[in-house]
């Protein structure tokens, strides 16, 4: 029941990104690597709910927020 609570509220934290981001090739962590070094702000459970989704594609990406 707490975990559910803990997931929900970071889902509905609001997304702070650039407009349009790029993914590169590469594994989910590899991925993830890659947006922290780039100064995105993402994190371990970004990690673990983009797996569970499924891997993402490769290319630019338009959040439009």
């Amino acid at each position: 029941m707490f975990l559910m609570i803990l997931l929900s509220w970071y889902l509905a934290l609001p997304v702070r990104s650039a407009k349009i981001i790029y993914i590169p090739k590469g594994s989910t962590f590899e991925i993830i690597t890659y947006l922290d070094k780039n100064n995105y702000d993402v994190g371990l459970v970004d990690a673990l709910l983009v797996g569970l989704i499924g891997k993402p594609q490769r290319g630019w990406i338009d959040i439009g927020a």
